[in-house]
């Protein structure tokens, strides 16, 4: 799914975050941790259905300094929004995933410091960057008592954005304020310690949205400023730390079950099926569509991958494999402008709507593939 932020000035002072908008990818927490694997599931139509097989759990208000991303702890049923680094002031909520709740309109609750939020699922934490405060934030997932700081070399970069790889238990860091040659910092989940080598790898430009594919552990950092270096995808190998540019456009999403890439080239509609196994990967299937895309997550346990449409007020349901439309989730309580994740256990689709304001999560059950008692719950 894509996150609204704006790039921050590339230079080693704390000044505000540049008025100037970049979209960008981010990763669904699914595409990296525990998938729910059902038995049996009923037959999947292969053209798109009359009935609206969806049911909106709840729209849940949020805070302007947390509506930027969010995240998913399926293991312990909590969802988390934070804010971006357009917002000087960004924080993180946690929302109760249990639906319906006592009251009508569930409240988050605000732990503090954070933005762009991502799942350690082996041990339930969740991180968080900080951007100008030069650090990421670990934070327990049951008490949400903060763990451990941990800064981010060099001295006067901008950590915006993060991502847990399952493979290799380690957080990718992507930091802005590098003079044109933003780094990545891969840190152990573990013991919190930056990892040397390699340290600080520069990437020789504008940092944009980091993401990991789970399954082999090949990082991939979309270039996102066009003034200065062309709208392109890098892929970090996960052994030899070396950089290389793809043929592809960003990475959205990332299926754990059949290490496919989703990916929209920008400026295009675009969407590319990529096989994430070979080296170099190897683009199956390109399909163009009617609009232009918005945000995108894949459950891998119910083989749906979701895309919103910001024009349409709607949510598609896609076959994951050949890119087939199956059905359309509509019309929606608020527009689907903003980040999307996925629990796979639960069959629920979290979509934030930040514009126009005021935000909203949507919390959105698919009817069509819901899930039946019987399924194995397993981690990778």
């Amino acid at each position: 799914m894509y996150k609204l932020i704006s790039s921050l000035k590339n230079s080693l002072s704390r000044r505000p975050a540049l008025r100037r908008y970049v979209l960008f990818a981010t990763v669904p927490a699914t595409a990296f941790v525990a998938v729910a694997v059902a038995l049996s599931l009923p037959a999947r139509p292969d053209t798109v259905q009359v009935a609206q097989k969806f049911r909106v759990l709840a729209t849940v208000p949020l805070q302007s300094n947390a509506q930027n991303s969010v995240a998913v702890n399926q293991a312990l049923n909590k969802i988390y929004t934070s804010g971006g680094p357009s917002n000087v002031d960004h924080h993180v909520t946690v929302i109760d995933g249990t639906f319906p709740q006592p009251t009508p309109t569930p409240t988050p609750w605000d732990v503090g410091n954070g933005s762009n939020v991502t799942v350690d699922n082996k041990t339930n934490r969740y991180w968080a960057t900080t951007v100008y405060d030069g650090s990421v934030i670990v934070r327990d997932g049951t008490s949400n008592a903060v763990i451990a700081t941990v800064p981010i070399p060099p001295t006067g970069v901008c950590p915006i954005d993060l991502t847990y790889d399952f493979k290799y238990n380690r957080v990718w860091v992507g930091a802005q304020c590098g003079g044109f040659n933003d780094p990545v910092i891969p840190i152990d989940a573990t013991t919190f310690q930056v990892i040397t080598p390699p340290g600080p790898i520069g990437l020789g430009c504008v940092m944009g949205a980091v993401g990991a594919n789970g399954v082999n552990g090949r990082l991939y950092e979309n270039q996102s400023d066009g003034s200065h270096c062309q709208l392109i995808t890098l892929r970090v190998d996960p052994i030899t730390f070396a950089h290389t540019t793809t043929a592809f456009g960003f990475v959205q999403a990332f299926n754990p079950v059949t290490n496919k890439l989703y990916a929209v080239p920008a400026g295009t509609r675009n969407l590319q099926i990529i096989n994430g196994a070979p080296d170099p990967e190897v683009i199956l299937k390109t399909i163009t569509l009617p609009y232009d895309p918005g945000n995108m997550a894949v459950n891998p346990a119910l083989n749906a991958l979701y895309i919103a449409n910001p024009a349409g007020n709607s949510l598609e349901v896609r076959d994951p494999d050949t890119g087939a439309l199956i059905n359309i989730f509509s019309p929606l309580p608020a527009t689907p402008s903003g980040p999307v994740a996925v629990d796979s256990i639960r069959g629920r689709i979290y979509v934030i709507s930040n514009s126009p304001s005021p935000s909203v999560l949507m919390v959105i059950e698919d009817l069509t593939n819901a899930f039946k008692p019987g399924a194995i719950i397993s981690h990778f």
